[in-house]
Formats: C-alpha cells, sequence, structure tokens
C-alpha cells in the first residue's frame, strides 16, 4: 500500500488548525454570515416575497420563503467554504505558513485537502 495518500497526524494537525482559526474569530467568520442570510432573507423575503404571491406555481410549491432559504443557505455555505479556503492560502503565504506546510511531511495533495475540509466545516457551520 502507498501511504502517500493516507492521512497522518499531520494532516488532522492542520484541519484541526483551520477549524480552532475560523471558530476562535467567530465575530469575524459565523456571525457574518449569518447577518447576510438574514438581511437577504427580510429584503428578498419579505419585501418581493409580498408581490410574488400572484404566481400560482410559486404558491403551490408552498410560497416564496421555501423556495429562497434553500438556495441562501447554500449561498452562504459556498461563499464561506471559499472565503476561509482562500485567505487561509492568502494569509499562509504573507505569515510564511506556506513553507511551513511543505517541510511538513504532507503531500500537496493532504495540504489541500486540510484546507478544503476546514473551509467546509465553516461553511457548514454557518449554513
Amino acid at each position: 500500500m502507498n501511504n502517500y495518500f493516507q492521512p497522518s497526524t499531520a494532516f488532522y494537525v492542520l484541519l484541526k488548525r483551520e477549524i480552532k482559526r475560523f471558530l476562535s474569530l467567530y465575530k469575524q467568520t459565523i456571525i457574518p454570515g449569518v447577518i447576510s442570510s438574514g438581511l437577504y432573507i427580510i429584503v428578498f423575503g419579505h419585501a418581493l416575497g409580498d408581490r410574488i404571491k400572484n404566481n400560482q406555481e410559486l404558491a403551490d410549491a408552498g410560497g416564496y420563503m421555501l423556495f429562497i432559504i434553500p438556495g441562501l443557505i447554500m449561498m452562504s455555505v459556498l461563499n464561506n467554504s471559499y472565503q476561509n479556503t482562500s485567505s487561509s492560502v492568502v494569509s499562509g503565504k504573507f505569515g510564511g505558513d506556506l513553507e511551513d506546510w511543505r517541510v511538513v511531511p504532507l503531500s500537496p495533495q493532504s495540504i489541500l485537502w486540510a484546507l478544503a475540509l476546514g473551509g467546509l466545516t465553516r461553511g457548514i457551520v454557518v449554513g
């Protein structure tokens, strides 16, 4: 078996570091996403939802709010996932962490997966 693609302790440490990073900055990472989704629900749900009630297909499906909420959840998940991963890479470049990650016995794929799973975790928490 090739151990190159199997998760190692360093992978889990990097993943844990990513999760702790956005949880420790919850006022900057989690709360703005929740507020943004809430504003979309208020603006589009209540302001436009009353004007779209005449649409029979939308009324049969449960109304505009049931239509818009899944989209807002997915928008929040995707935006926060991308923001977390990109901010980790950019801050790692300027902070010198990218060089540290390359010294650790991790494959580039493991580093990529740890950052991506950290972003996915942030997206799910905000969603």
